[in-house]
């Protein structure tokens, strides 16, 4: 059963007085639990994919489902709402907030769908302990290892169980192990809790972890890789 489906997907952009083409008649299906790598070098349209799954991006034409839900026309409020309750989100960057402790970076997205505070106490609790971090639960960001970080993205990304993780090159700024450990959590909340992730990557650790490969150039999937 398909949680994803682009249509004949289309994006441009204006720069100046110029059009620029970020993807080109974009179709694809993805499954539920897939563990999926979108692929391609920079200005290859990957970003700006994520970004559309995701909601942060309407496409120019086309159409994108998600859940069976058509997201192309649907108002800001509802998108936010979509993305409250189906998605979460990876970066590079971390982009966690830096005046808030790992507990309360990972409690935010809770707060936003209305759980109350003994709930939000327990279940942040329980996604600290899965990806490894708890007794760093009341650190702040610049008091954590690039690493640690990245595991508090992960809990945050995950906390709300959403159906789909949107994951932009999570492990780019990592070393060797510490990419390691990161690439085998999200493999396991893959395989154990059944979300989807689609990850844009080209770190060949993680590629040798994913399922199936989506390569884009010119804003074009080129190719398909399946395991």
């Amino acid at each position: 059963m398909s949680i994803i489906k682009i249509n004949e997907v289309h994006k441009m952009y204006k720069l100046g007085k110029t059009e620029v083409s970020a993807l080109r008649g974009i179709n694809l299906e993805i499954k539920k639990s897939e563990f999926m790598g979108i692929i391609g070098p920079s200005g290859s349209g990957k970003t700006t994919l994520l970004n559309i799954v995701g909601c942060i991006d309407i496409p120019t034409s086309g159409k994108v489902f998600i859940d069976n839900i058509e997201t192309t026309n649907m108002s800001d409020d509802q998108l936010t709402q979509l993305r409250r309750l189906h998605l979460g989100f990876i970066f590079q960057s971390f982009n966690l907030i830096p005046v808030l402790s790992a507990f309360e970076n990972v409690e935010l997205p809770l707060i936003t769908i209305g759980k109350n505070k003994s709930e939000r106490e327990k279940i942040v609790i329980e996604m600290l302990n899965k990806v490894g971090i708890e007794e760093f639960k009341n650190h702040k960001p610049d008091e954590l290892s690039g690493g640690q970080r990245q595991r508090v993205a992960i809990a945050r990304a995950l906390v709300t169980n959403p159906a789909i993780v949107l994951a932009d090159e999570p492990t780019a700024n990592l070393d060797t192990n510490t990419g390691n450990k990161i690439i085998e959590i999200m493999k396991h909340m893959n395989e154990t809790l059944h979300t989807t992730f689609i990850i844009s990557t080209h770190d060949p650790r993680l590629l040798s972890f994913i399922d199936r490969k989506i390569f884009l150039e010119d804003g074009k999937i080129v190719k398909e890789e399946t395991k």
